[in-house]
């Protein structure tokens, strides 16, 4: 197995690969590291309301 190491500022969907010929048409592993912990992604959570009282009234939900 052959590896490079070599940093860069990612600054769209691609990086510029140095010594490029070498590598072509063959397969190779790519690891991402950074410095900071990737954010979190926020979810949207159930909201919480009590129906319990509620009386369903199927021609008053139809009313045009």
């Amino acid at each position: 197995m052959y590896a490079i190491e070599f940093e860069a500022d990612v600054v769209n969907e691609y990086l510029k690969i140095s010594n490029f010929e070498q590598f072509k048409n063959k397969h190779a592993r790519v690891v991402i590291e950074t410095d900071d912990a990737p954010r979190e992604r926020q979810r949207l959570s159930a909201l919480a309301i009590d129906a319990r009282d509620f009386k369903f009234n199927r021609d008053e939900a139809n009313e045009r």
